[in-house]
């Protein structure tokens, strides 16, 4: 009896972080070496580098006709210049970057056996849709700056927690933050998400140094892509290619059609991280809510999932007969009652999840 409950206090003692990193960077890279390099939109980015004496030329071209998305578009006519086992190496550490802040921010206890479901949780995200463009310049566009942004959340979240910075952990913190605010997208969510950072900085009398720094790196990032040359070339060029309407839309129009076409993407097509996280809401508010109606409330993001992936079962497979899933983009304008339904209630379903 005293063996086994030795055995088992040595178990409880195991790193899992460790083991969790491990297996991340393991798990990543090997998934990495199943790539073939130099696809799609590299392919095209390997002449077109070709034309310029240098690598500051091509920046410099690319964010007059482009791109404000320097620091990445620095990266990518670096790397594919060089052999493709190099990204392979670079993004399966960004990989495992991703991997210690999910574990920092949610466990923060190396002995927790939750640090390798922070590693499925990252598991599960379907990589392939990082080789829609290209490999190298699509995870430089979306999965660096998440790596980077999660970075920045770790070291704010450790603040908040009265844990102290290292000067060089700060200073790693800014560079990633200026790397995360010169994509537009993850600019946005830096400079939304240090605002209440800051708040509780201000209302727990706390040193609010970073978060602010961060914030005005957010909302510089946002100031240099609304007025880079280069966005407004390739807005122009992106609509007239795929929707000459785009200048017609008022900003509701455009906030409609985005929200819809986010829902059905990862709601109505069948999409299996939503699902889990459906399930999780409803499996802790069932457990731990008291008062019937807000358990209710908890599984209402998991209806929501079941009810509008089952319309679209039955409409596109049963009835269409589809061979496979496909992504459409949803009527502009609502020009009939089925379809100011069909989105309204697509709107509805978006803002009730997104609100539990």
């Amino acid at each position: 009896m005293e063996k086994k409950q030795g055995k088992e206090n040595i178990e409880g003692k195991r790193n899992m972080y460790g083991i969790a990193m491990t297996v991340n960077a393991i798990f990543f890279f090997l998934l990495h070496l199943t790539f073939v390099g130099f696809t799609n939109d590299e392919i095209y980015f390997i002449e077109y580098r070709k034309q310029f004496a240098s690598l500051m030329e091509v920046i410099i071209d690319r964010y007059l006709t482009d791109s404000s998305r320097v620091l990445s578009e620095a990266i990518l006519f670096f790397l594919i210049d060089k052999p493709f086992i190099l990204w392979q190496i670079a993004d399966t550490l960004i990989c495992v970057l991703i991997c210690h802040c999910l574990c920092g921010i949610f466990v923060n206890d190396k002995e927790d056996k939750r640090n390798l479901f922070c590693f499925m949780l990252f598991a599960i995200y379907p990589y392939m849709h990082m080789g829609s463009a290209g490999w190298i310049c699509t995870s430089l566009n979306y999965i660096w700056p998440l790596a980077t942004m999660l970075y920045v959340s770790l070291c704010v979240v450790r603040r908040a927690r009265n844990e102290e910075l290292k000067g060089r952990q700060t200073f790693f913190a800014i560079m990633a933050g200026i790397f995360t605010a010169n994509c537009e997208m993850s600019a946005t969510v830096l400079f939304l998400m240090m605002i209440p950072a800051i708040f509780f900085c201000v209302t727990e009398k706390r040193k609010k140094g970073l978060e602010i720094a961060e914030c005005a790196i957010g909302a510089a990032g946002l100031i240099f892509a609304f007025t880079s040359p280069g966005n407004g070339e390739r807005t122009v060029m992106e609509a007239a290619n795929w929707m000459p309407e785009f200048f017609d839309l008022t900003f509701f129009d455009k906030l409609r059609l985005c929200a819809v076409f986010v829902f059905e993407h990862f709601v109505m097509i069948p999409d299996v991280i939503f699902l889990l996280f459906s399930l999780l809401i409803a499996f802790v508010g069932w457990e731990r809510l008291e008062k019937t109606e807000k358990k209710v409330i908890s599984l209402l993001p998991l209806g929501i999932c079941l009810i509008f992936t089952g319309v679209y079962f039955v409409k596109d497979f049963l009835i269409g007969h589809k061979t496979n899933y496909d992504f459409v983009t949803p009527s502009i304008y609502l020009t009939d009652a089925k379809t100011a339904f069909v989105q309204i209630s697509e709107l509805a379903g978006l803002f009730v999840a997104c609100t539990q």
